[in-house]
């Protein structure tokens, strides 16, 4: 069948033949079928799949997911929304499936300027023009920096930071949302993974509105670099994404690790 990767099977399911439609469409044609089959009888259960999760109203959606949840997706691949029972290993969202997702879309750059802590957990030698760290250096004990005050945000809004970081010795900072805790001094509020050397992209899923800062902190000793840090709104999801409704949080966190999630048909 033109456009498919694969060789035509009547015993295909027709949303796996919506699904290779789609542009970068990948997987197993039969493991995919299966899937479909599972969906449309008792439901599928995805074990430990990670993604990250934007739950304010009319931008609630998922991406950068590890597995190409286009799959599921409204109306293009399915005739039907799905529902999407997500857990976080303790609580759980409940949602339901629109379109797939084509590109990332992100918002403008919160970051203008960046500086050393004013008066505690200051890093020993902090040099830095607007953005860039050229040489973040402690021997000891914490060390912070601080951004610019940037709007407060709405909690689900989903942040991605990008950075590069050159690692010359000790521990790799980690970046983090937060507040200003007084005098001009960064108090990490949710945390970024830590970095690691070289090029990095991590997501926050906002979780308070208080957190109107960014920054970087270390609990130990450490000379790192940071050149082009960039912090956005992720607005749309990417080509692993769904757009989402019907979206009810709860307490479930959508800053987790990694999800189980189960897909039923209505």
């Amino acid at each position: 069948m033109l456009g498919m990767p694969f060789s035509y099977d009547r015993s295909f399911e027709p949303e796996l033949r919506a699904y290779f439609s789609l542009p970068g469409a990948t997987g197993d044609p039969r493991t995919l079928n299966n899937y479909i089959r599972l969906v449309k009888g008792s439901g599928l259960p995805l074990s430990a799949v990670t993604g990250k999760w934007s739950t304010v109203a009319g931008t609630q959606f998922g991406t950068a997911f590890s597995t190409d949840m286009r799959l599921f997706s409204y109306p293009t691949v399915w005739p039907y929304p799905l529902t999407l029972s997500v857990s976080d290993g303790t609580n759980v969202m409940t949602c339901k499936t629109g379109a797939g997702g084509t590109a990332e879309t992100l918002g403008a750059q919160k970051l203008t300027s960046i500086a050393n802590n004013a008066l505690i957990n200051v890093y020993e030698t902090f040099t830095v023009a607007t953005l860039n760290i050229s040489s973040a250096i402690n021997s000891s004990g914490n060390g912070r920096c601080i951004s610019n005050q940037f709007a407060a945000p709405t909690v689900g809004q989903l942040f991605k930071y990008t950075g590069t970081l050159t690692l010359n010795s000790g521990d790799a900072p980690i970046p983090a949302l937060g507040i200003d805790a007084g005098g001009g001094d960064f108090s990490p509020g949710r945390s970024f993974a830590i970095l690691t050397a070289g090029a990095n992209t991590g997501y926050i899923t906002a979780t308070s509105a208080t957190h109107i800062r960014f920054g970087f902190y270390n609990t130990t000793n450490t000379n790192y670099a940071i050149p082009d840090s960039s912090l956005k709104i992720a607005a749309a999801p990417d080509a692993t994404g769904l757009l989402l409704t019907d979206v009810t949080v709860g307490s479930f966190d959508p800053n987790a690790v990694a999800f189980n999630i189960t897909i039923t048909k209505p």
